[in-house]
């Protein structure tokens, strides 16, 4: 468990160290935040299908972008 000390009421500059911290270690903030609430099964795999879908419809938009701008260089 990692402790940060709060000196005098600095609790500002205390959350600054321990993010910090946290990203040397190796945990970023998101799964910082992951981990204090608890999120149902169903919501978390809602989320993982949604975040899929968000992608493959950006690669998508990317290929076709590509795929235009391919043609234009060949001047079709």
């Amino acid at each position: 468990m990692l402790t940060i000390e709060v000196v005098g009421s600095n609790v500002e500059k205390a959350l600054r160290r321990l993010k910090r911290t946290l990203i040397q270690e190796g945990l970023a903030p998101r799964q910082l935040r992951q981990q204090t609430r608890f999120v149902k099964p169903s919501e978390e795999l809602r989320h993982q299908r949604e975040s899929q879908e968000r992608r493959i419809a950006l690669k998508a938009v990317r290929d076709q972008i590509s795929w235009i701008l391919w043609k234009k260089a060949r001047g079709f």
